[in-house]
């Protein structure tokens, strides 16, 4: 925030560097000219332009510089703390679990193979490692055409929440490592509020050739923060379609719209989108979640209404 004391109207250049030259700006530098005894609240983001892929928080030292038009300046510090992409810890836990889940599979297909050496009735198929074992077939339903269920999770290089404000044109999207999010926030600390929507892709090129008996988008590991129903309406979900981020998405028209929620759901019914999406030969299916009727009246002063989502999965069964 800045603030002109002075009795006259005042222009001042505001510019951020770090000593490292290890962060970028957006915007490097600005300039805001303010009438006597007002004040304006600056907004700017930064990141460091690599990110280590493991281990901890890293801490980025940088300054702000403030030059007045009649040469006076003012400066102040700051410092940006970047985690890493992957916590130290993660790699032996995935390791951990995956050991786990392959001694699992290989304990129930032994038990499963016994078991067919004493018996002559056909048993269920065993699974692979990590892979949910499929539910009992219908009475007098083939083995070969007995439901399968699949998890699939977004595809990471086509799924993003994206944040934008009127506020100096900030927008961007942010990767998802850590949530999604639909309504009005604050992200990274920024002093103002600004529109989220939540972009998710899912891969479903190994389905083609089945046939979907259900499908569903599991949304049960969701936050609800203030009222985003009551102050921004219903929350659509919609089928898109883009190759890439860009802003024109965000507005695009959508390929058919799935559903409008006018309160928190854990799942959301998608075996028609899901069918027609196989039938019409794509490999994968793109999602938009968002507020459409968002407005903000005050970006300062806008409280915080929206839901966020720590992972979003389609569920599909199929044969």
């Amino acid at each position: 925030v800045i603030e002109n004391q002075g009795n006259s109207p005042s222009t001042s250049r505001i510019q951020w560097q770090d000593r490292g030259e290890e962060l970028s700006f957006q915007p490097s530098q600005t300039q805001v000219t303010l009438p006597e005894g007002q004040k304006e609240g600056i907004v700017f983001r930064a990141r460091p332009k690599e990110r280590r892929l493991l281990g901890g928080v890293q801490s980025h030292p940088f300054s702000v510089s403030a030059t007045q038009d009649k040469g006076e300046a003012l400066s102040s510090n700051g410092e940006l703390l970047a985690p890493a992409l992957i916590a130290g810890w993660l790699p032996p836990l995935v390791i951990a679990l995956g050991a786990i889940l392959c001694v699992g599979a290989y304990l129930a297909w032994k038990a499963a193979s016994d078991a067919r050496q004493t018996e002559e009735t056909p048993l269920a198929p065993t699974v692979e490692c990590g892979e949910r074992p499929p539910p009992p077939p219908p009475a007098g339903l083939p083995p070969t055409e007995r439901p399968v269920l699949f998890r699939v999770e977004p595809d990471a290089n086509l799924s993003r929440h994206y944040w934008t404000s009127e506020t100096g044109g900030s927008n961007f999207f942010e990767e998802t490592f850590y949530h999604y999010r639909a309504g009005v926030s604050h992200v990274e600390d920024l002093p103002v509020a600004g529109q989220s929507i939540t972009l998710v892709t899912f891969d479903i090129s190994t389905l083609r050739g089945r046939t979907i008996l259900n499908a569903w988008l599991d949304l049960s590991a969701s936050d609800v923060i203030g009222d985003p129903f009551r102050a921004l309406g219903s929350l659509t979900v919609e089928e898109v379609s883009y190759a890439d981020f860009g802003f024109d998405v965000i507005a695009s028209e959508s390929r058919q719209e799935i559903a409008r929620l006018s309160r928190p759901v854990s799942e959301l019914d998608l075996t028609l989108a899901v069918a027609d999406a196989i039938e019409r030969g794509s490999g994968r299916i793109q999602l938009r979640l968002r507020f459409p009727n968002v407005v903000i009246e005050n970006e300062l002063t806008q409280p915080d209404n929206y839901v966020q989502w720590d992972a979003i999965v389609l569920v599909i069964e199929a044969r």
